[in-house]
């Protein structure tokens, strides 16, 4: 089978774009082409894609999220020459839906991955906190600015997207989560949760633990890295030998540094920027247990998997999809998002209780296997061929 999967960065910029160098390799070792079309946002980074479509600068650029011209030409131009069996969407804003125009003869199945301006529950959580009062994301904190991006999506973006759904034959969504409000919004979608390539799994014994915890990810507001610096702090009263080691880079970078300077936190938190998987996995390899304390709705959590799959528990804000795959008291803890108190007492309840801990590291690494990628490629190549079957019975 040919497939074509369009994202919005070509780089690996997050989650989805991780999954995606992951996956392909599978879907090309089971003897399937898989070819990447992508923006040519920040050329500075290596890219994965093989295709590349612009996207407008300057003061054109949010007009780019409606209509982008270079998107749907470059679309065009591949689905010609490259005959694809199958297309997949995987993030589709710098895009636009201008692309679903071009699908018409074409199968193709969409993933909602996180939030879409699209999903109109989730499109607050497509803008930029800089258009809230207060850092709140929701419609009542919007300001002026912000209510003006809101109304345009809405009610210029939206009808954009329903007639182009049209062609776009079944909507993929990884969690139970992002099924309710993607169905909400009269899609009909499937679940499949996501897969990642596994870490080894690597058990600590009594004597090797170490009161360490790790954060990585981006460094974004979204991800609630402030709250949990704030709660390492009242972690540190009660166990003061504790370290937090913090892997990621973004923009909120220099303003979490200076926190941590602020909370006089600086001997006990490492911040090591951006790092690479061998690296993300000899981090939590050192660590006790991972944290996750998201303030926005996580579509799945993929670094949550991967923490668990080395086999440590995971503590994490219950938002999203997260609770599909941590389960409560077995393999980590779910706090309310923002919550320091309930985030730093459910840090302390693991580091100060050794057995607990271990019953938990082992419960962690069980649960990850069911999200390998190996399987996930599987179900995601049945889907394919499910999808192309249908289509092709209705001409």
């Amino acid at each position: 089978m040919k497939i074509l999967w369009i994202t919005s960065s070509g780089w690996k910029e997050g989650g989805v774009e991780n999954y995606l160098a992951l996956l392909r390799p599978q879907l090309e070792g089971l003897g399937h082409t898989v070819r990447i079309l992508s923006s040519n946002d920040r050329p500075d980074m290596p890219h994965f894609s093989d295709v590349e479509y612009a996207t407008p600068s300057g003061p054109l650029r949010p007009l780019g999220y409606s209509i982008n011209p270079s998107a749907y030409r470059t679309l065009r131009r591949v689905l010609a020459e490259y005959a694809p069996d199958l297309v997949h969407i995987h993030t589709i804003g710098h895009a636009s839906p201008a692309i679903l125009f071009a699908l018409r003869d074409v199968p193709t199945v969409l993933t909602v991955h996180g939030p879409e301006g699209f999903i109109k529950s989730l499109l607050v959580h497509c803008l930029p906190m800089s258009d809230f009062v207060g850092a709140v994301r929701s419609k009542r904190h919007l300001r002026f600015v912000g209510w003006a991006k809101y109304v345009y999506h809405r009610c210029v973006n939206g009808p954009l997207y329903w007639l182009g759904f049209r062609n776009v034959d079944l909507v993929i969504t990884p969690s139970v989560y992002m099924q309710t409000l993607v169905a909400r919004d009269g899609y009909a979608n499937v679940c499949i949760p996501n897969g990642t390539a596994l870490f080894a799994h690597h058990p600590l014994s009594a004597t090797e633990l170490t009161p360490t915890v790790v954060f990585a990810g981006r460094l974004e507001t979204y991800k609630g890295v402030d709250c949990l610096l704030r709660a390492f702090a009242e972690v540190l009263k009660t166990i003061p030998d504790a370290r937090l080691i913090i892997a990621g880079d973004g923009t909120e970078r220099e303003h979490l540094e200076q926190l941590t300077r602020d909370l006089s936190l600086t001997a006990a938190v490492e911040f090591v920027g951006h790092v690479g998987r061998s690296e993300v996995e000899n981090i939590y390899q050192r660590a006790a247990l991972a944290v996750m304390p998201s303030t926005w709705v996580e579509a799945f959590g993929l670094s949550g998997i991967e923490a668990m799959s080395v086999g440590r528990p995971v503590v994490a804000s219950r938002v999203g999809g997260i609770p599909d795959w941590l389960i409560d008291g077995t393999t980590g803890y779910l706090v309310p998002p923002q919550d320091t108190r309930a985030l730093a007492g459910a840090i302390i309840k693991l580091l100060a209780n050794p057995d607990t801990l271990q019953a938990m590291m082992h419960n962690a690494r069980a649960r990850a296997e069911a999200f390998g990628i190996e399987q996930h490629a599987v179900q995601i190549l049945d889907l394919y061929a499910a999808v192309v079957r249908q289509v092709r019975s209705k001409r």
